[in-house]
């Protein structure tokens, strides 16, 4: 028996080893690391390794994935290589170039027995001290954040058991999911012009550009498909739902994809421009999935990038428009969502009578110079500006509570105790994901992914989102994904569930009972579920120090919200910690096992 084994420090296949946790990842490492820095770890010198026991890796091969960025010398370097060794074997050499996800595919025969000593050799480690950038002499190499292992995606396209997706009418090929990834089957018709794709760099530059995800590419031998594209998933977020910023950026993207494909060849384009194609990605960044989409006039690939041009505008040109300028932002969202094919310009022009210029906004998609009406939407996006959206919430924190958060800073021992005990409950979940209900501006969602989890933050509060999601567009490290969404029509779920300071709202000012609410965390969650109990109702703080209202419900108790959470999830407790502040009283409660799956 391995050491790994006998001091059970064992991997499953799916787990993510943070190395944000020094506590969690340190007994794993080996020779070759730094110290723990904040939410990361550096590899120093030429070599760095890591010794796991993957208890389930069953004869299937596996795939490493490492989340990691590179120490550039301060622009003297424009890439680290790195070359990946699996008990001894070489299976990958990677370019790291920025923060961003490497992959190395592990022949299950060099595992066989579940032990893997992990070897990373850097190509050029340097010393900060060298680059005049500090008096730092350690020999840097490459900034590790998170490692998982996941099965190697080679799916028998002949297994019954594929979760096939779409309607297949896609000219390029039809698209599958197994064990966590996404797979594009591609047609022997269309074979030739994505090969051609492939030799132009297309899809890898579209890659580079973060417009598109990273995509695989191998033949396989089926009467129907003479090829198999792969990538990871982002998180699935209903455009309709972004928060607005992230729609504006969505639109930006297909743009910039047009406009490349342009130069590529005038007559290249995405063939479509609707809701379905876009997922988020790291920091919640929008990038285009379907790669089925790019077409051409003419060519074997048939479609009409006029067509998508015009989906184009009706799906995203007219929503912000109206975003920006009609005074209920619920108004433009019911639309898009009740509407797959988007709004239309007499609902555009009944919305917004009085915005000039509406009169030339229908000729956006009339066809003729392409170039022309991209330069026209682009200088339309460039002038939308939410800053005018505002909420209840608007005012409630500053971003500088953000930059706590992601420091760490509110875990401190002077701070409320409040921020530990929630995120001692995230610790000892274990879960890899989480969903955080009724989010506000994201902070105990970026507690988590401080964590090494990935999530998703959602409210209802505009203004919140978009603050959120401006503090994370500059941070790719922080996984965490953003959508709007109330909380019965959440359609997301997650191993573990937050919903902090939410229950009051939902019971006093919206009306939902207990039962209602314990039913619907327990519908979201598969493993476990931290929530709050304020004994004052909307009440008890510095601004109302008595129950509001006053007297309460009288079913509005500690006793009946456990007892709904009962008959929901396996185990419920509630926690015991003290607080520093009398008013804002909050019960912590944290369960596990839903009896709802």
């Amino acid at each position: 028996m391995s050491n790994v084994e006998s001091n059970n420090l064992l991997c499953k296949v799916g787990q993510r080893l943070s190395f944000r946790d020094d506590a969690g990842i340190s007994p794993y490492l080996l020779g070759g690391w730094a110290d723990h820095e904040l939410n990361h770890r550096w590899t120093v010198g030429r070599r760095a390794q890591v010794q796991l026991h993957v208890s389930n890796a069953g004869r299937k091969d596996l795939l490493l994935r490492v989340q990691c960025s590179p120490f550039l010398a301060g622009g003297k370097l424009s890439h680290q290589t790195v070359d990946v060794l699996v008990n001894g074997v070489h299976v990958a050499t990677w370019l790291v170039r920025e923060m961003s996800w490497q992959e190395a595919s592990v022949p299950n025969h060099l595992i066989s027995a579940g032990d893997a000593t992990l070897t990373f050799v850097i190509g050029h480690p340097s010393a900060p001290v060298d680059s005049q950038l500090s008096t730092d002499p350690r020999m840097l190499g490459v900034d590790f954040r998170v490692l998982e292992i996941a099965y190697s995606p080679q799916p028998d396209l002949n297994d019954p058991t594929l979760e096939w997706i779409g309607k297949g009418e896609d000219p390029v090929g039809d698209v599958f999911k197994a064990d966590g990834n996404y797979f594009r089957a591609i047609k022997h018709s269309a074979a030739g012009e994505v090969r051609n794709l492939i030799a132009r760099d297309v899809y890898r530059q579209l890659a580079r550009r973060n417009l598109i995800p990273e995509h695989h590419f191998s033949d396989v031998g089926h009467p129907k498909y003479a090829m198999v594209a792969h990538t990871h998933a982002g998180t699935f977020v209903y455009p309709p739902t972004y928060a607005l910023l992230t729609f504006r950026d969505a639109a930006i993207v297909w743009l910039d994809i047009n406009e490349f494909l342009m130069n590529v060849d005038v007559d290249y384009g995405l063939i479509d421009g609707h809701y379905g194609n876009f997922a988020l990605f790291n920091n919640s960044r929008p990038m285009w999935v379907d790669i089925g989409s790019i077409g051409r006039k003419g060519g074997s690939l048939q479609g009409c990038p006029d067509f998508g041009l015009a989906q184009f505008v009706q799906c995203y040109v007219y929503p912000l428009l109206m975003f920006q300028n009609h005074p209920d932002t619920e108004y433009t969202r019911h639309l898009m969502l009740t509407q797959p094919g988007g709004i239309t310009y007499e609902q555009l022009k009944d919305a917004l009578p009085g915005y000039l210029g509406i009169d030339d906004l229908g000729s956006l998609a009339s066809g003729g110079d392409r170039s022309a009406s991209f330069r026209r939407i682009r200088d339309l996006l460039g002038s939308v500006d939410f800053s005018a959206v505002k909420g209840f919430w608007s005012g409630y924190r500053n971003v500088g509570s953000l930059e706590w958060a992601i420091q760490g800073k509110w875990l401190d021992g002077e701070q409320d105790s409040r921020f530990r005990a929630v995120v001692g409950l995230v610790r000892r979940s274990a879960a890899s994901a989480f969903l955080d209900i009724g989010a506000n501006d994201g902070l105990f969602s970026l507690l988590c992914t401080r964590e090494g989890r990935k999530g998703i933050a959602t409210d209802l509060d505009d203004f919140s989102l978009n603050k959120l999601y401006q503090f994370i567009s500059t941070r790719p490290a922080v996984e965490l994904s953003i959508a709007h969404g109330s909380f019965l029509k959440i359609t997301h779920s997650a191993e573990l569930v937050l919903a902090l300071a939410i229950t009051h709202h939902l019971v006093i000012s919206q009306g939902l009972t207990f039962d209602q609410i314990s039913k619907t965390l327990a519908r979201n969650s598969s493993r476990a579920l931290i929530t709050e109990f304020m004994p004052d109702g909307l009440g008890g703080t510095a601004e109302n120090p008595e129950p509001v209202p006053n007297p309460l419900p009288v079913d509005y108790t500690l006793e009946n919200f456990v007892g709904a959470l009962k008959n929901e999830f396996g185990l419920v407790e509630v926690i015991d910690y003290l607080r520093p502040n009398p008013s804002s009283r909050r019960i912590l409660i944290y369960c596990e096992n839903p009896k709802i799956t």
